[in-house]
């Protein structure tokens, strides 16, 4: 199969660039723990299965990641240094509730594309 770009964008619900420290802010929330809290996106998915297309989509491009189930919304992550290229300008209004309050302590910048997290 052959995703591109604009397949992977279509994938997942949310996507937050980290600030340093990485992904700390939102680690508490994660199952299991990432072996590393040091990646700067973390990605939201509402299905299993767009999880494992957006994960071979990066890992074809040579990009580490690892996944976990989010339990402050409900929804499976992918974290990674892979940065996705959109033309979609950043809408922080869809983000849910505790990934905006991670996001005012200073965890990073939404990039969003989608539904809400809730």
């Amino acid at each position: 199969m052959n995703l591109t770009n604009e397949d992977f964008g279509r994938l997942f619900t949310t996507a937050v660039e980290c600030e340093r420290p990485g992904i700390r802010s939102f680690a508490h929330r994660l199952e299991p723990m990432p072996s590393s809290l040091d990646w700067d996106w973390i990605y939201w998915f509402d299905s299993y299965a767009a999880l494992l297309l957006a994960r071979q989509f990066v890992e074809d491009r040579d990009w580490v990641t690892e996944t976990a189930w989010d339990e402050g919304c409900e929804e499976w992550v992918l974290v990674t240094n892979y940065e996705w290229e959109s033309e979609v300008q950043d809408e922080e209004d869809s983000i849910c509730e505790g990934c905006r309050a991670a996001l005012e302590k200073g965890a990073g910048k939404g990039k969003v594309r989608g539904q809400d997290c809730v």
